[in-house]
């Protein structure tokens, strides 16, 4: 965490914001990410549910009961001498073939577009097979009913038709508790993978929020820690205290720790300078006029580039900090006062060696 730290301070302020900016969107895509990802995944356990195994368990559902009627028609003919009544059931019966022949023909198209349900499919053959046995033989009970021929033709119902029809409902039953299974299975996974999902979006949420937060975290107090510290400096540059360096701790590569630096330096060299003024008066007061003029030449050509300098850090900050720029404006007007003050002492002291 401290290497990171120090990578970030070491960044300039541009690539700090780039890098938060960056952080965030990165953040974002991730949970994009895991969002699109969530919704494929439960919207492909629904798919299966509301597209494959509840239609196909329907239609199973609906052939085992339209069989049964098309079986139940088959006796009521046997069992019935009116003629209307007989051609009715026959009707029936011919509107259950179609109906089951419609739903066999849907339960056949979905098995077909699913991978899953194609697991299914040599039950559904056979099951089919047996059912088209069962229904060719339909018409030969029939006609033995019409002839009056009812114990050749219910003879013919329990015998070996009777084994094609328990061969075709076995297979569909079978295949109907697969396709139930799949579905208690796809319902269930849809469940666990949306409580999953719920806690990953949360999580990943969260990890964002204080990834994100720790970051900006990071970056603001890499600004605003300088920006303080210089803050302070010029507060104290203001009350004339010129050695409170040490409040300067700030350490980066970045354009606040240069300017940190050069603030340092030209807090120490003021000092020193405001140490050398100091002596020169002091040594006036005392009655010593026999200072040299020159040295104070040297000396104010020095503190005019230290004013200079000091004025070039000032406005380094002018658009983020409106103080400093006032504070150099006093600093350079505290500066021409020294400069008129030792030009007037230094001319003082010409005259009295004179």
């Amino acid at each position: 965490m401290e290497k990171i730290k120090k990578h970030i301070a070491n960044l300039k302020v541009a690539g700090k914001l780039k890098l938060y900016r960056m952080t965030v969107l990165v953040m974002t895509f991730f949970l994009v990410l895991v969002a699109l990802i969530s919704t494929l995944v439960i919207r492909s356990n629904i798919e299966k549910i509301t597209e494959v195994w509840s239609p196909a368990l329907e239609d199973l559902q609906e052939l085992e009961t339209m069989t049964a009627k098309y079986r139940i028609k088959q006796y009521q003919h046997l069992v019935e001498s009116d003629d209307a009544v007989m051609t009715s059931c026959e009707e029936e019966i011919q509107k259950l073939e179609s109906q089951i022949q419609d739903t066999d023909a849907n339960l056949e198209a979905i098995m077909s577009a699913d991978r899953d349900a194609q697991e299914g499919q040599d039950n559904y053959e056979v099951a089919n097979a047996a059912w088209e046995e069962y229904r060719a033989a339909s018409d030969e009970i029939l006609k033995l009913s019409r002839e009056g021929k009812q114990q050749e033709a219910a003879k013919l119902m329990i015998g070996e038709v009777y084994e094609e029809y328990k061969a075709f409902a076995e297979k569909l039953t079978t295949l109907r508790d697969k396709f139930q299974v799949e579905l208690d299975r796809a319902k269930t996974m849809a469940n666990v993978c949306t409580i999953i999902i719920f806690v990953v979006i949360v999580a990943a949420g969260l990890a964002i929020a204080v990834v994100t937060t720790l970051i900006g975290r990071i970056i603001t107090n890499s600004i605003t820690e300088p920006v303080e510290q210089i803050e302070a400096a010029v507060a104290s540059l203001r009350k004339g205290e010129l050695s409170n360096v040490e409040m300067l701790t700030y350490e980066s590569e970045d354009e606040l720790g240069g300017t940190i630096r050069n603030l340092k330096e030209a807090m120490g060299i003021l000092a020193d300078y405001v140490s050398e003024i100091s002596v020169e008066v002091k040594a006036i007061a005392q009655g010593d006029l026999t200072r040299n003029g020159d040295d104070i030449t040297d000396f104010l050509g020095d503190f005019s580039e230290l004013k200079t300098s000091l004025l070039y850090i000032l406005k380094r900050f002018n658009s983020t900090l409106t103080e400093i720029r006032n504070l150099a404006e006093q600093v350079s007007s505290n500066a021409s006062e020294v400069e008129n003050a030792s030009k007037s002492l230094a001319d003082g002291a010409t005259e009295q060696a004179g």
